[in-house]
């Protein structure tokens, strides 16, 4: 499948909400969200703390790609960090997710940062196949920490 892409705008913030809901429901957190329109214009668009990208067939909007940025201390240079990507049922299996990781990909080495990288949780093996179909390392010895909420408040 030849996908096409586009950058989501603040006009999109709708659709960006939208794609992140059906993220988070595959990834059974639905309840988990909290992010508004509002939030996401501010924060995606006029502080630019986050990037989104579709891919279309057509006019309409088929997946998705939510990044945002970090560093390497080590390397010296940016990095992608993948805080979702997602598909529309009725288009899996027809290489789109593998189109958008490519993309993002495509990206990372246009601006010269040093990876991609994201997360996916144990309870899903097939994501992990995915990402290691792509060449993707599991990080063994690591473990992602999060500091949130109440602790995030306390510290």
């Amino acid at each position: 499948m030849a996908t096409q892409f586009r950058f989501a705008e603040e006009k999109d913030a709708g659709k960006v909400l939208y794609f992140i809901q059906r993220f988070a429901d595959f990834q059974k957190s639905g309840d988990s969200v909290v992010a508004t329109e509002e939030l996401l214009r501010t924060w995606m668009f006029q502080h630019k703390a986050a990037e989104a990208f579709f891919a279309m067939e057509g006019e309409k909007e088929i997946g998705f790609v939510l990044f945002n940025h970090g560093f390497s201390a080590h390397k010296g240079r940016p990095s992608i960090y993948l805080e979702c990507i997602y598909v529309l049922p009725e288009y899996r299996g027809m290489g789109v997710g593998t189109e958008l990781m490519h993309e993002l990909s495509r990206i990372a080495r246009e601006r010269d940062y040093v990876r991609v990288e994201g997360c996916a949780p144990d309870w899903n093996p097939g994501s992990g196949r995915f990402y290691n179909s792509l060449g993707a390392e599991e990080l063994n010895g690591w473990t992602l920490y999060r500091i949130q909420g109440e602790a995030l408040s306390q510290l």
